[in-house]
């Protein structure tokens, strides 16, 4: 293949670059509408619905974590197949396996057992479908416009939220069980057929460079003297995982993510919880915390892929933990009479920071990873969802002895949950620490990040070269 073939294959022209970005930003738009049924207050009220306990509540909540592990597998399963968007399609169809725990409500039926089953099995095909959109997302679009590209599909994928999210909790706060439930799950469910519909159209034009490396890079399942046996494909992950790790800035994104998701998933499925069972409020109410985050979102996720661009994705994620550190401290005092207040604050703070850090670990994953961005991610996921399995079981085991726990300090009610809200703000800081060792080429200090934030809001970019830690 001469040079002029080869730059068309790696530079797709403007025509198919703008095709492929409507497409991945209508699925992503659409399967948000489906994965927001998997996290926060909605999933809290689906499990609850289902008998869930605190700690299988806090277990199950880990599942989009832990079932990450499989990612390792998933580069294995590209190059076998060398067909990325068929991939992707079969993968999200894995969703629908929630039409079983439809079905048995129509019945009235719910079991813990069976919820807990199909939240699994569906977190599996998330996983996969994840590793695979990631690699597309990375081949398809141009390094230089991967910021302002992610920037851009978050801001739809929140307004989709904002909607969606307004609908899911008015039809939870007006409709009695299990219809309300029923509704909820179907809409996911036409949501997942919309985003399969919108997969179809993108074009995978990296493919046949893929191919073609195929045969000259090493990864799982490439070798020319591999063998169909899953003793070969084992063989070969390992090897392929450790030669990755041989990369010192790697692995110290591995090991950062591993300790972060162990930290997150000590607390994270007792928010909702708290704000349900402790806190007495309604499903609308929470809802309309939700739509005021993401409305900060889709500010900030403009911004943040602008000062990524500039300044460093690292620079991005790590203001963003700084941030989100502080809200669990903040939900020691998310008590009465004071949770009004400190929801208010809450829902700034979630909106900046995880704005942030949902960009930023995504960019600067990829900007460390490289042309070998799905395997990076796979191991880190993996990492992430075996740290993140355990933190969610001491989490569970620690909100089940602290639940029961009230205590008024003179008008102050304090719960239990909120003394482990503390210690989990605390040990973020650690994660912190961590993100701060991975290298980058380019990195910009929180303080003057949050200063740029703040001239891009006044229409001008106030950073100057000396600001640049290199």
């Amino acid at each position: 293949m001469n040079n002029d073939q080869q730059q068309n294959i790696s530079t797709p022209s403007q025509t198919i670059l703008k095709h492929n970005k409507f497409w991945l930003t209508v699925e992503g738009a659409a399967s948000s509408v489906y994965l927001i049924l998997t996290q926060g207050a909605l999933f809290t009220a689906i499990a609850i619905y289902f008998k869930l306990t605190t700690f299988w509540l806090s277990v199950t909540t880990a599942f989009p974590l832990v079932f990450q592990v499989f990612q390792l597998i998933a580069p294995t399963i590209i190059k076998r197949s060398k067909n990325r968007v068929r991939l992707m399609i079969i993968f999200n169809a894995g969703r629908f396996i929630w039409f079983i725990p439809l079905a048995t409500s129509l019945f009235g039926f719910s079991s813990a057992l069976e919820f807990i089953v199909i939240f699994a099995v569906s977190q599996l095909a998330n996983a996969l479908a994840g590793n695979v959109w990631v690699g597309l997302s990375r081949d398809l679009i141009p390094e230089h416009e991967r910021g302002k590209f992610l920037g851009r599909r978050n801001v739809a994928i929140s307004i989709t939220t904002m909607i969606s999210t307004y609908i899911y909790t008015a039809i939870l706060d007006i409709l009695s069980k299990p219809l309300s439930i029923i509704i909820t799950i179907l809409i996911g469910m036409i949501a997942t057929i919309i985003s399969i519909i919108a997969t179809f159209p993108i074009r995978d034009i990296s493919l046949q460079e893929i191919s073609q490396q195929s045969t000259g890079n090493l990864a799982p399942g490439t070798n020319k003297q591999k063998t169909d046996s899953i003793k070969s494909n084992l063989v070969y992950l390992f090897s392929y995982n450790k030669q990755l790790l041989q990369d010192s800035n790697i692995k110290r994104f591995v090991i950062a993510m591993f300790a972060w998701n162990f930290i997150l998933q000590l607390t994270a499925p007792f928010f909702a919880y708290h704000q349900i069972t402790n806190l007495s409020m309604s499903m609308r109410l929470i809802g309309i915390t939700s739509i005021l985050t993401s409305l900060l979102s889709i500010i900030f996720y403009r911004i943040w892929g602008v000062l990524g661009d500039k300044l460093g994705h690292k620079s991005v994620l790590v203001t963003g933990i700084n941030i989100v550190s502080l809200i669990p401290m903040l939900w020691f005092f998310m008590g009465k009479p004071l949770w009004p207040y400190m929801m208010g604050v809450d829902v700034l703070l979630t909106g900046l920071g995880w704005s942030a850090i949902d960009l930023g670990i995504l960019t600067f994953g990829m900007e460390i990873g490289g042309k070998n961005s799905s395997a990076c991610f796979a191991l880190a996921n993996a990492g992430a969802g075996i740290s993140g399995l355990a933190g969610a079981v001491v989490g569970g085991f620690l909100g089940q002895k602290l639940k029961p726990i009230n205590l008024t300090l003179w008008s102050f009610e304090i719960n239990g949950l909120q003394f482990l809200f503390l210690v989990g703000g605390l040990l973020r800081f650690l994660g912190l620490a961590l993100f701060k060792k991975v290298q980058a080429a380019n990195y910009a200090k929180p303080g003057v990040m949050v200063t740029n934030v703040l001239s891009i809001i006044a229409r001008r970019f106030a950073i100057r070269p000396a600001e640049l830690d290199e």
